[in-house]
């Protein structure tokens, strides 16, 4: 065994806050370095028949768990501010990652939006995505979770481009 072997861990069961805004940072500089992908404009969405729409993600979009508000830390630290104190989050959130052309970009996002991505990634449709978030949160809440979600998805740049079912989204 050297010296420093284990340091990681010792730090991140120590100091979380300080271990997820290393892996931030280092996040943020994959997503840079990431493949090119334009994303797609927000005018564009409204021709898209959602009932059939399938959505891909741009390549540089990676989630990660996030325990502590390092993500509020890091944006204050970035823009000169005093940051928060360190803190645990009350419940286990995710840091999502990309890519707007060149500024990578983070934002925390609860378990539900999380789970939405993921189906995504998976390859489900809006359909499928819709039905999800309506047997979790109910007709009228979760149609408009999926809009409000879909919305902010086009607004960040995530969005590379559209399909339809059964014809994959490459």
């Amino acid at each position: 065994m050297r010296d420093g072997d284990g340091f990681d861990n010792t730090l991140a069961s120590r100091y979380p806050e300080v271990a997820e805004l290393a892996r931030l940072e280092w996040m943020l500089s994959r997503a840079f370095e990431s493949e090119n992908a334009a994303a797609m404009a927000v005018y564009s969405i409204a021709p898209i028949d959602w009932e059939d729409a399938t959505l891909a993600f741009l390549p540089s979009l990676r989630t990660v768990p996030a325990i502590t508000n390092a993500g509020a830390i890091w944006s204050a630290l970035a823009a000169t501010q005093k940051p928060p104190a360190a803190e645990i989050l009350p419940q286990l959130m995710t840091t999502m990652i990309w890519r707007q052309e060149f500024k990578p970009c983070f934002r925390t996002i609860g378990a539900v939006e999380h789970e939405a991505i993921a189906m995504i990634i998976a390859g489900a449709d809006f359909a499928a995505l819709c039905e999800m978030l309506i047997d979790k949160r109910g007709e009228t809440e979760g149609l408009m979770l999926a809009g409000t979600m879909l919305g902010q998805w086009f607004v960040d740049g995530l969005v590379s481009h559209t399909g339809t079912k059964g014809i994959p989204c490459v």
